[in-house]
């Protein structure tokens, strides 16, 4: 299997790889000396399934508006990534309180590019 952040995997052939091959696949699509290398690409594999996964997560609108506001595919995908990394860091550290995935699905709505963009600054 390839990938290539810039392009849509498509669903069907996405869904029918195992989760070992879409993280293999996503990690040779990096650079080989990138920190963290695993996972970044885990959180890559993460944002593509929501992806797939097509209208039962808010995640490809999301995607989709990203792109409209000026971000190439690849660097939607890491917004999108920042704020699940984000929201998978406080479940760890503070436990889930409430409805945790109400609340990432919140969050990724109100993402935009502007915001992302200035948190990298």
């Amino acid at each position: 299997m390839k990938y290539n952040p810039k392009k849509a995997p498509e669903p069907e052939r996405w869904n029918a790889a195992d989760e070992i091959e879409r993280l293999i696949a996503v990690e040779r699509s990096h650079k080989k000396n990138m920190p963290r290398l695993r996972l970044h690409a885990a959180i890559h594999m993460v944002v593509e399934n929501q992806v797939a996964l097509g209208d039962e997560t808010p995640v490809p609108e999301t995607l989709d508006r990203l792109q409209q506001e000026g971000l190439n595919r690849h660097d939607a995908i890491h917004a999108i990534g920042s704020v699940l990394a984000e929201h998978l860091h406080e479940i760890t550290t503070d436990g889930a309180n409430g409805d945790a995935t109400e609340k990432y699905f919140f969050r990724i709505k109100e993402l935009t590019a502007k915001t992302w963009l200035s948190q990298a600054d």
